[in-house]
């Protein structure tokens, strides 16, 4: 078993696609994040991925609500961004209580 999440973080331009080496391992999600924002993948049954709104590890998470975040970096520093997140983490916890 290849775990259940990938994060892949493309800081440069793409020389593989490694999608298809995920699905050979296994991976059933991937988070993909690169300069167009964060994507959650989900493979699908004929070992393809497809995008999808919210995570499998993390259902109370979508891709919105992270994009949101990173487009704050521009913003706040690291401390007042960690902040943030968990102030929003929190709600997000008690509403699901």
């Amino acid at each position: 078993d290849a775990g259940h999440l990938v994060i892949e973080v493309d800081v440069a331009h793409k020389v593989l696609d490694r999608l298809e080496a995920y699905a050979r391992l296994g991976v059933p999600e991937i988070w993909q994040h690169d300069r167009r924002g964060l994507r959650f993948l989900k493979r699908t049954s004929d070992s393809t991925y497809r995008a999808m709104k919210h995570s499998l590890s993390f259902p109370q998470v979508s891709s919105d609500d992270l994009n949101r975040f990173l487009a704050m970096q521009d913003r706040l520093d690291e401390f007042d961004l960690i902040n943030e997140f968990i102030a929003w983490a929190r709600t997000r916890a008690l509403k699901s209580s």
